[in-house]
């Protein structure tokens, strides 16, 4: 959230924005992660300058505070909390470096060290969360802007400073994934894609958008979903999309169309 707004906190019941002290210095594809009451947010880009520089948030008195920066500059990192300790792995480097290393910061110490790097490819664009006492890290983009991405998985023990290969998204390899967690258990957007405009006319979108959730549906039950608890949301060109899609009958079985950016976060 600060990462990328920098003036603003979300109200969980009135779901609405309230302003907050906005970041010290503005930046894109910065790293985050949340430990007690307190958010960091790290690396990031600039400009042209891929940044190192820390900062952390203190909810209580709206306050920011630079802390010790990253040994080493990145953007469009992997990041998340375990046990106390915050760890930043993978990213970009100026237009096509990709890392695979991992660091691990200390807010007691106000200290970085380095960890085992993920054992896969450098990659750039992963998902990545935390749930129990471990790490997980997973898919991204290993080539240039065309990729090739890819699907493979990583879970990461702090104790015992390995990694160790988790499930990977089935048949879903891709970059720029968002994820979350809940309850215990983290989660992986069915991120769908479909051909453009001018290339494609907007029936033929819709037929893509039509064919991606036909699958969706007819698989989501072999990974623990429930075909008939399937909401379909969008931004911009994608919201018409559902709308036209599920107007049309093309998404039946739907539990529901979310037509705003706002209410998706209200599913239940």
């Amino acid at each position: 959230m600060f990462a990328c707004f920098g003036v603003g906190q979300v109200t969980a019941q009135a779901f609405e924005w309230e302003p907050r002290s906005p970041m010290p210095e503005a930046r894109c594809g910065a790293s985050t992660f949340v430990i007690d009451s307190t958010a960091y947010v790290v690396g990031g880009r600039s400009g042209s300058l891929d940044r190192v520089d820390m900062f952390a948030y203190d909810l209580g008195s709206d306050t920011w505070t630079e802390k010790a920066p990253i040994p080493a500059a990145r953007r469009l990192a992997a990041s998340f909390a375990l046990n106390g300790k915050g760890y930043v792995s993978c990213g970009l480097v100026g237009s096509s470096t990709k890392l695979n290393d991992l660091w691990e910061y200390d807010p007691v110490a106000d200290s970085w060290t380095a960890r085992a790097p993920l054992p896969g490819q450098a990659r750039v664009g992963t998902y990545h969360f935390a749930v129990g006492d471990l790490g997980y890290v997973g898919g991204g983009n290993i080539g240039n802007a065309d990729g090739p991405f890819v699907s493979d998985a990583y879970r990461f023990d702090p104790v015992s400073n390995t990694w160790s290969s988790a499930v990977p998204l089935p048949d879903l390899a891709r970059s720029g994934t968002s994820s979350f967690v809940m309850n215990g258990k983290g989660y992986v957007f069915v991120s769908i894609d479909y051909r453009l405009l001018p290339k494609a006319p907007v029936t033929t979108q819709a037929k893509d958008v039509e064919a991606a959730y036909r699958w969706v549906r007819a698989n989501i039950g072999q990974y623990g979903g429930d075909p008939s608890r399937i909401a379909v949301s969008g931004h911009s060109a994608g919201c018409h999309l559902v709308a036209l899609t599920g107007c049309r009958g093309g998404l039946p079985g739907a539990a529901a169309l979310v037509l705003s950016d706002v209410d998706v976060y209200n599913i239940a």
